[in-house]
């Protein structure tokens, strides 16, 4: 991860200053720059452990919930991932990495630091590093120079860390060579698989029902549920009642001219060789001299469209290379520059690019414009319209916000002001209130709102609320006549499964006994299939649901055939094994696949090594945590 980091710390600083959280800063933790507080959780062999840095772990592994859950995320989901215990756990972590690293004797320079920094782009102006540029980005950012230089220098001495950790790390060619048959080994079985459904003929009597319900009450436990009323207020409502003037279009128009901008574009056709071969290389020079070759032709008047028909290999071939308009960002960055600098009707040198040798000619070539008012008066219009009425739902929210205080004011005021009131059902935090667009979000917040208080102006996909929640209904179990149907299906499914376990089981049992599943099947009557699984990593498609099946093969051999119980597949379904045959991959394959092995392996043994090594680290050290803070 920290070596991630130190390559492409462009690009995670600009995830930073773009609001995301990096995961490496979840990582490597906040860095020492509020080291001087006193307010502490604990302690790491001596060393204090702030609650500032506590903090900025849980911030940022909440916004990475955030992230990934979007309005789903709720207080069950932030309670199943525990973030408390990955904070301390995480600040514990990088506390015990600056203490190996001094201990190590690694440093940062303050170059290496000054280096690190002058390389991230969003601190560059024209590919140079600005100082100005540099102190404005992170003030916006609520960073100092001296608290960013302290995470940038501590996540550089992490990587170092990390680096030298690594190192120590090596695979030998016995264990590539062992992963590789491990790995590749083809083994094929016959099964017979019985899903649970084809078991229509099951009779469900009153008692089982009773039993299986007494059994399983918790499962039928029903969510917290609330019921709440809401004013909506819908820009589009508004949207018919407010009027855009010619003196706003004209100033909107005027304001945002690149906006209106048509960007300069080129026409003209092309002539592509392709070349994946690397510069220097006999195919390469001969690709480059035929490129050559077909551009003095081009230059002495032969007909540029005839040459690419017959000679180019791009997409526009049948088209005599024929092209555009297009704009620079259309076009490769080495192809772009010639193609908007060339004069008109000139024939270009050929061009190198990832994909070969190019040739242009360049036919048309469109200066940048404006569009003028006129043409985009209607569109400037709609979008102001959209504004204002945007505005007029906001302002009319908040003015209801500003005169309910709870209890009946909200139904009161809206009835006063012909507004209209909406009172939902009963739903719970999940599911929200039916037919309702933006459900979700709606429950999540009114799951937050104490009983009668009125939320503030919120904003679902655009349009406005100010809800209230009018009732609340604690988890509850309901009597068995309210969920009848639903637990007799679960009766019905349970004796299903039950139904095709026994099944699988009597097979299996006589494939031991007679030592053949295909002869016990056939006297059943039951199907078998028969099948070859070439790897471990690339089930064949009507095993794709059966991971646990491909897993029990490999188990196998011809002394053990079987395995020792039926296996239960992803898919539900229940299986009876047996292997019929197990082969070798080719011992040519390993040196065409060991290089990827061995990095494959090297990473995984690193990854391993840190984890132990950190654990190893946990383990005899001395970790103090505040009485708040104890798991």
């Amino acid at each position: 991860m920290l070596r991630l980091m130190r390559e492409s710390a462009g690009s995670w600083i600009i995830k930073i200053l773009l609001g995301l959280i990096v995961l490496a800063f979840v990582f490597v933790g906040t860095g020492t720059y509020n080291s001087g507080r006193t307010s502490t959780i604990g302690s790491v062999n001596g060393n204090p452990i702030t609650v500032n840095d506590y903090q900025m772990a849980y911030y940022n592994i909440l916004e990475n919930l955030r992230r990934q859950f979007g309005g789903q995320l709720n207080d069950e989901i932030i309670k199943m991932f525990n973030i408390q215990q990955q904070a301390i756990d995480q600040v514990i972590e990088a506390e015990l990495m600056r203490q190996a690293a001094e201990g190590a004797g690694i440093i940062v320079s303050n170059q290496e630091l000054i280096e690190s920094i002058t390389r991230i782009t969003a601190f560059q102006e024209g590919g140079v590093f600005d100082k100005e540029r540099y102190r404005l980005l992170l003030s916006q950012n609520r960073l100092t120079p001296e608290s960013f230089e302290s995470m940038q220098k501590e996540a550089i001495l992490f990587d170092k860390l990390r680096t030298i950790l690594a190192g120590s790390v090596k695979v030998s060619e016995e264990e590539a060579r062992v992963w590789y048959e491990w790995e590749n080994t083809a083994v094929t079985i016959a099964y017979a698989s019985f899903n649970p459904q084809t078991f229509t003929n099951i009779e469900i009597t009153d008692e089982m029902m009773a039993s299986y319900y007494d059994a399983n009450k918790q499962n039928y436990m029903t969510a917290p549920a609330i019921k709440a009323r809401y004013v909506k207020f819908d820009p589009a409502a508004y949207r018919d009642n407010v009027l855009v003037s010619e003196q706003e279009i004209e100033s909107y128009y005027n304001a945002n001219p690149a906006e209106f901008k048509i960007d300069e574009t080129v026409s003209g056709r092309q002539i592509i060789l392709k070349s994946a071969d690397d510069e220097g290389s006999g195919p390469a020079e001969k690709m480059r001299a035929k490129a050559l070759a077909l551009m003095e032709r081009a230059k002495a008047g032969e007909d540029f469209a005839e040459l690419a028909k017959q000679y180019s290999e791009g997409p526009e071939k049948e088209t005599g290379g024929a092209f555009g308009p297009l704009t620079r960002s259309d076009l490769l960055p080495a192809v772009a520059e010639t193609a908007f600098s060339i004069e008109i009707g000139n024939i270009s040198d050929p061009i190198k690019t990832r994909h070969g040798w190019h040739i242009l000619k360049i036919e048309e070539r469109r200066l940048p414009e404006t569009k003028p008012l006129a043409e985009v008066a209607d569109i400037i219009r709609g979008k102001l319209a959209e504004r204002k009425a945007q505005n007029r739902a906001y302002d009319e929210a908040v003015s209801i916000y500003n005169i309910s205080f709870g209890d009946d004011d909200l139904a009161e005021n809206a009835a006063e002001l012909g507004l209209d009131l909406v009172e939902t059902d009963f739903f719970n935090r999940l599911q929200g209130p039916s037919n309702l667009p933006g459900a979700s979000d709606f429950a999540n917040i009114a799951f937050n709102l104490p009983l009668l208080d009125i939320s503030d102006v919120i904003d679902i996909n655009g349009i406005y609320y100010l809800v209230q929640v009018i009732a609340e209904q604690p988890e509850q179990i309901p009597d068995l006549e309210t969920v009848r149907e639903k637990v007799e299906n679960d009766v019905k499914a349970q004796e299903q499964r039950l139904a095709a376990e026994k099944t699988a089981e009597e097979l299996l049992a006589a494939a031991g006994a007679t030592g053949s599943l295909s002869a016990a099947a056939k006297e059943k009557g039951y199907d078998i299939q028969t099948v070859t699984i070439q790897n471990r990593n690339n089930p064949p498609p009507e095993l794709e649901q059966a991971s646990a099946v491909i897993d029990a093969a490999y188990n196998l051999s011809p002394d053990t055939p079987f395995p020792e119980t039926i296996i239960l597949g992803d898919n539900g379904n229940y299986y009876a094994v047996a292997l019929t045959g197990r082969t070798l991959p080719i011992p040519a394959g390993f040196s065409v696949s060991r290089d990827n092995i061995i990095k494959r392996l090297t990473r995984q043994k690193q990854s391993d090594f840190f984890q132990s090594w950190i654990a190893g680290l946990r383990e005899n050290s001395h970790v103090k945590l505040s009485d708040q803070f104890q798991s």
